[in-house]
């Protein structure tokens, strides 16, 4: 753990989502953050990017343009690896280049530090970074650790010199709020809220960064009275000769005499001036009520209006430009609220990097056509520059199917109409769908057919299929290039990829890149989950040559999607039929990722004389089917299962009775334990680190893939249902679904079985 605190004076230190974007959150002065790895951003020759802090010995204290020696930490390695995001991935989309080991070799531009607060990643400069005081990192672990955001924090560890926190417990009415985030500018020495005296980002710079989660922290508390001047700091001389002059937005409101009410401008009730807080603009007075129930509607408010204040949220009576300041408003809305707040501001930094390198490759199209009309470079350098052009401009770039017109806005529908010709067209595989393509999804359980994403989801999980889809664009796009230029092309677009977050492939054969022009097929295997340790062992004998086998991680995330199309999913807080608020800890989006903690069975045993328990997935043979009946084996071997009364490890009260193998139960659903993160998450709710139950039916188990000739999958998949006794439901991905191979399977007796459930 370590405490940021502000080196040069001021409250609060700069939280960026990656360390060349323009700073995008304010963490304050005195908050714990965990550290996650340091990283100096540095110059050699003509490259410029990050090196792991540990290579550099003697970094530590040095300023900006001090020349440092390089030493990989590794004895053995004569160079260290410079990158071109501050990030573990060495592959070559991210890597400039190895730097020899050896006295003053590369020039520091700056020491950043990645760190974690509250879960989320964000880099903050070395030199706002501290050792945390003794019995700090106990207090943040705490669970009270959350609320502790608002102030409570500041008391575990020493205050900053300028923090706000101390008049959190009374905040005034008219708290002064914080300067726009728009402004990139230096803040005035007055405002004393300002994060660094850093300059404004070039495009270029910001365009680096990648859309990534990043930590949003609140103000500590509400801003000191102006009646108590003893506690502030003169700022640091540089910063104020540089300093403009303050806003009137910015100054200080005075404190209102004790008693004094005030009428509340959306209610009209009369509140204690010291129960609201005035707009911005100093215009408007809001009680914490309707101030709640404003920023609880902001959630879910246009993109365009969310991202005026840069995530932050305007006065609603539109009187005033200027967001309302966290420190004003972070005292009178309930913990959850304000979360959820920030998790806006997220969401626009987010999706406003992504616009930002989304225009950077429109740069690099016209920069490419410029270089090619003028003919310049070798014969191969133009081939080569002509296929990187047409992978950016013809993949990277989503445009309009008829008019070829780019768009970048997505606002969570994707069913788009287009701004130049109004076709309508689905965002996931860009089919012209004439005027509306509402139809596309409504007749598919609201998902597209083809790439199956769902109408509605947010932006960041938008991006996740876009990254997919071009990803196997990129593929099949290879496949047809020379296969002496082929590798040639890849490592030339790899960067633009990187910054796509788009994976290159590892395999660069023609078979491997696009399997269907090979006369391969991409085949889906239903396999539960219980059962896949048993198909891996025995994957060996049965996919063979150039048939091919992908077995996902078993600590891997999974994703939702519903069984029955509905856009929100419920996440129940017991495994029981009751839908109402009270058992509802979260309503998730298809495309959400969840993490498996255990599964269930809810079941009767009428043998047994037993109504409704509980037993695990694991000891149920085959696959269970709610409504069908299944056999009891104990996994472990023991000859018994025990059958509990509700779903939880707990044994003692919670047992029932132990049930011998083979006992016949009548399966009423099958539960699967989740765990989640909701930040972000669209139409979503919850708190961090929640979990509950879902049924099985909503966490699909065909993410098993196998590729090779259509013949051999279908073989393989009898093979398959043979070895573990249960039906896969292979189906093949694509048009070419395999009809012919199929039937041809069946005739010679192959194919899908009945199998045991």
């Amino acid at each position: 753990m370590a405490l940021v605190k502000n080196a040069d004076g001021y409250d609060e230190v700069a939280a960026r989502v990656k360390p060349s974007a323009a700073a995008a959150w304010d963490l304050p002065g005195g908050s714990l953050v965990e550290l996650v790895d340091e990283w100096t951003e540095c110059k050699y020759k003509k490259l410029r990017g990050f090196i792991k802090a540990k290579n550099l010995p003697g970094v530590a204290g040095k300023a900006p343009g001090s020349m440092l020696d390089v030493k990989d930490s590794f004895k053995a390695n004569k160079e260290t690896c410079m990158r071109r995001h501050a990030e573990q991935d060495s592959s070559k989309g991210n890597v400039l280049g190895y730097v020899p080991n050896g006295p003053s070799i590369v020039e520091l531009v700056e020491s950043w530090v990645e760190c974690k607060w509250r879960g989320h990643k964000t880099f903050v400069k070395a030199r706002h970074i501290q050792p945390a005081p003794e019995g700090a990192v106990a207090a943040a672990a705490a669970p009270a650790a959350a609320p502790a955001a608002r102030g409570a924090a500041a008391a575990a560890v020493p205050a900053a010199p300028k923090a706000r926190g101390a008049a959190a417990a009374a905040p005034p009415a008219a708290e002064a709020p914080e300067a726009p985030e728009a402004a990139e500018a230096e803040e005035p020495p007055a405002k004393k809220a300002k994060v660094e005296e850093d300059a404004p980002m070039p495009a270029a710079a910001a365009a680096e960064a990648e859309a990534e989660p990043a930590a949003a922290e609140p103000a500590a508390a509400a801003a000191e009275p102006a009646a108590a001047p003893a506690a502030a700091e003169p700022a640091p001389p540089a910063a104020a000769a540089a300093a403009p002059a303050a806003p009137a937005a910015a100054a200080a409101a005075p404190v209102a005499p004790a008693g004094e009410t005030r009428d509340c401008d959306c209610c009209f009730d009369s509140v204690s001036v010291t129960g609201g807080v005035l707009c911005p603009g100093k215009a408007h007075f809001f009680c914490g009520t309707c101030l709640t129930n404003f920023l609880t509607a902001f959630k879910t408010a246009e993109y365009a209006d969310q991202k005026k204040g840069k995530g932050r949220a305007l006065c609603p009576m539109k009187d005033s430009e200027v967001p309302f300041g966290d420190g004003a408003i972070v005292a009178f809305v309930p913990q959850d609220v304000f979360d959820d707040y920030l998790q806006i501001r997220i969401k626009v930094a987010e999706q406003g990097i992504q616009e930002q390198m989304e225009k950077e490759n429109a740069d690099k199209i016209e920069e490419l056509k410029t270089k090619l009309a003028a003919a310049t470079g070798s014969s191969e350098q133009m081939e080569l520059d002509k296929h990187r052009l047409n992978i950016i401009d013809d993949i990277f770039t989503l445009k309009c199917p008829r008019c070829k017109l780019a768009f970048l806005d997505y606002d969570n529908c994707s069913a788009i109409s287009c701004a130049g010709c109004k076709c309508g067209f689905c965002s996931y595989c860009l089919e012209d769908c004439g005027a509306d393509a509402h139809q596309h999804f409504y007749k598919n359980k609201s998902k597209c057919p083809h790439e199956g994403g769902p109408l509605f989801i947010d932006h960041k999980k938008w991006l996740v299929y876009q990254s997919k889809r071009k990803g196997k664009l990129l593929c099949q796009y290879l496949a047809k290039v020379p296969e002496a230029l082929r590798k040639k092309v890849a490592d030339l677009c790899a960067p633009d990829a990187k910054d796509l977050d788009i994976k290159m492939p590892d395999d660069l054969r023609e078979v491997a890149l696009d399997p269907e022009a090979a006369g391969h097929v991409r085949m889906r295997l239903s396999v539960p989950r219980k059962l896949r340790g048993q198909l891996a062992a025995s994957s060996k004998t049965i996919f063979k040559g150039d048939l091919k086998l992908k077995l996902p991680d078993p600590k891997d995330k999974v994703s939702i999607n519903s069984a029955g199309g509905a856009l929100l999913v419920p996440i129940r807080k017991a495994p029981t039929n009751d839908v109402k608020a009270k058992n509802i800890a979260a309503r998730l989006p298809n495309g959400q990722d969840v993490t498996i903690d255990d599964q269930w069975i809810e079941c009767q045993c009428p043998k047994e004389k037993i109504n409704k328990g509980f037993v695990k997935e694991k000891h149920i043979q085959g696959r269970p089917v709610p409504g069908a009946k299944a056999s009891i084996k104990d996994a472990g071997g023991h000859g018994s299962v025990l059958v509990r009364k509700e779903a939880k490890q707990d044994e003692g009260k919670n047992s029932i009775k132990f049930v011998e193998d083979g006992t016949e139960v009548s399966v009423l659903r099958h539960w699967v334990e989740v765990k989640f993160e909701p930040e972000g998450v669209f139409f979503g709710g919850g708190a961090k680190g929640a979990q509950g139950f879902i049924l099985a039916e909503d966490l699909p188990e065909d993410d098993v893939l196998v590729t090779g000739p259509a013949d051999d999958c279908w073989t393989a998949a009898a093979e398959v249902e043979k070895l573990l006794g249960v039906e896969v439901m292979a189906a093949v991905e694509g048009a070419k679904a395999g009809a012919k191979a199929k039937a041809k399977a069946k005739a010679k007796g192959r194919g899908r079985g009945r199998g045991r459930g």
